[in-house]
């Protein structure tokens, strides 16, 4: 279950999302998110299999290629997904990171999930964020 294929993490994340049993796959989570590389829609799926399982190291890894990478179009993975609002605030949030020069690092699941509640954005860390290493020093 480890060596899983990429499109099989995120359908067991959609799956576990679903039925609220992500905290049930906290022991794989490392196995699954671990570094390596892979194609822009394989990366755009662990993305959001990280971010449905709530994996801060896996959604920042994932993130930081999308980022970097200002080559590349994102309509055509945000339509990978069914949850439409999910895959507009990924989009929204990784050109911010690109328009703002903030390419060395990932996007924090943390501000991801309060930027649009507090008001700062996805670029600005939130005050109650404690997980400060994938934003920019």
């Amino acid at each position: 279950m480890l060596n899983l294929f990429p499109v099989k993490i995120y359908h067991i994340a959609v799956l576990a999302d679903k039925y609220q049993m992500v905290e049930r796959f906290a022991m794989v989570m490392p196995y699954f998110f671990r570094a390596r590389t892979m194609e822009p829609v394989a990366a755009w799926r662990m993305m959001v299999a990280a971010y449905l399982l709530k994996s801060e190291n896996g959604f920042g890894y994932f993130s930081s290629g999308f980022i970097g990478n200002k080559v590349v179009s994102l309509l055509k993975y945000a339509s990978l997904i069914s949850d439409r609002v999910l895959a507009l605030k990924l989009c929204l949030a990784i050109e911010e990171f690109r328009n703002r020069g903030k390419t060395n690092k990932g996007l924090c699941l943390y501000c991801f999930n309060k930027g649009e509640e507090s008001g700062l954005g996805f670029v600005t860390k939130d005050p109650g964020c404690k997980f400060g290493s994938h934003y920019p020093v």
